[in-house]
């Protein structure tokens, strides 16, 4: 489907994926106050198909419940044409999975362990939330996200961290259930119990799948390395991680075993809930230093993330009015650049010193000159 609903431009797509699209767009809402937001839109072949439709509502009615600064917000639920139209806050900030990858590459070969910390801190704040949310009149909801992993987790280039996508996470409010035999996931952060089409799933599973994010923060790799999606399921089903620090990683003994605790293949063996998680990445952030300020994990992500990336990221949108607006950090520009306007700085000094030493020679001289003709008379 092309064209946008009534009242919202569309600047660009950002994705596609199996149930909807997702769309970069500007909103002109009645009081004229125009707005960058997020258009989730069901793809058009899903029209007919109740289940789908439903639970695409679902996502909505359940995000509508969250109000939390670590989960992207939704603002309203429109239709085009009679299809479901989600619209959320826009965040202007890259995966957590780009970010990862790029501190793969960089020297260090894994992020600061400081911002690596806030990063988990972030995450584990917005899941324990979502797991302790209740209805109206105090029901617990009993939300498990069942999707968490580094794709679904949205760093912003102010430091704060969001988390998204619920399409697939299971709560009171649900209508559409999945059916038996249905796996709804991601391959390498599903738990065991995931992996095997268990229904009565908790909130332990998500703390696996936060468990495998953890690793990576701190890692830099993946606890259960495998070349084959069987063999990665194999491992995870057998609890065969790696061992933080048998594998050489430099972190502490204690927040190994508050990461490791995660990924137990027994879930009866994890963590509780996430609030315990979050307590251990406390304990460990006070004992490095403390957590770092946004503006700390921004500078770090800024310069992770590929300028050149962004800069195609940019010139791929439609002509027109197309530019967001962005905080006044990501408009620094690359460390490059900055290196190389300071040396056309200097450059433009030395020329300056070396052309006014000239000049005075030059002054020196004729004054000479001058004067040996005026004693000459």
């Amino acid at each position: 489907m092309s064209g946008a609903p009534a009242g919202y431009e569309i600047l660009r797509k950002i994705g596609t994926g199996g149930m909807a699209e997702v769309l970069l767009a500007r909103r002109y809402p009645s009081d004229g106050l125009a707005r960058i937001v997020v258009l989730k839109r069901l793809l058009e072949r899903h029209r007919a198909n109740a289940e789908i439709v439903t639970m695409f509502r679902d996502e909505a009615r359940l995000m509508a419940m969250l109000c939390h600064p670590g989960i992207a917000q939704v603002y309203a639920l429109e239709e085009q044409d009679g299809i479901p139209v989600l619209v959320m806050e826009h965040v202007d900030g890259p995966t957590l999975r780009a970010v990862l990858d790029a501190g793969r590459e960089s020297s260090a070969h894994r992020l600061p362990i400081r911002v690596a910390l806030a990063i988990g801190v972030a995450i584990a704040e917005a899941l324990a939330y979502v797991h302790e949310r209740s209805d109206d009149i105090g029901l617990p909801l009993r939300i498990v996200h069942r999707d968490v992993n580094p794709t679904n987790v949205l760093v912003r280039f102010d430091g704060y961290v969001k988390l998204v996508d619920f399409g697939i996470a299971r709560s009171e409010t649900r209508v559409v259930e999945t059916r038996t035999g249905v796996l709804k996931g991601t391959l390498g952060y599903m738990a065991p119990e995931q992996l095997r089409g268990r229904r009565d799933l908790d909130h332990r599973t998500d703390v696996f799948s936060l468990g495998v994010v953890l690793y990576e923060l701190v890692a830099g790799v993946h606890p259960f390395p495998a070349t084959t999606p069987d063999e990665l399921a194999t491992r995870v089903l057998g609890g065969r991680f790696v061992g933080l620090r048998s594998a050489g990683h430099r972190v502490r003994r204690s927040l190994a075993r508050t990461i490791e605790a995660c990924l137990a293949s027994d879930r009866e063996a994890r963590p509780a809930s996430v609030r315990d998680v979050l307590s251990g990445l406390i304990e460990e952030a006070n004992a490095v230093g403390g957590l770092p300020v946004p503006a700390e994990v921004s500078r770090v992500v800024r310069d992770l993330v590929p300028r050149l990336a962004l800069v195609e990221r940019d010139e791929r949108r439609p002509e027109g009015p197309t530019r967001l607006s962005r905080s006044p950090a990501s408009m620094a520009p690359p460390a490059a650049s900055r290196s190389r306007s300071r040396s056309r700085r200097r450059t433009r000094s030395k020329t300056v010193v070396v052309a006014l030493a000239l000049a005075l020679v030059v002054v020196t001289a004729g004054a000479y000159l001058v004067g040996r003709v005026l004693a000459g008379r």
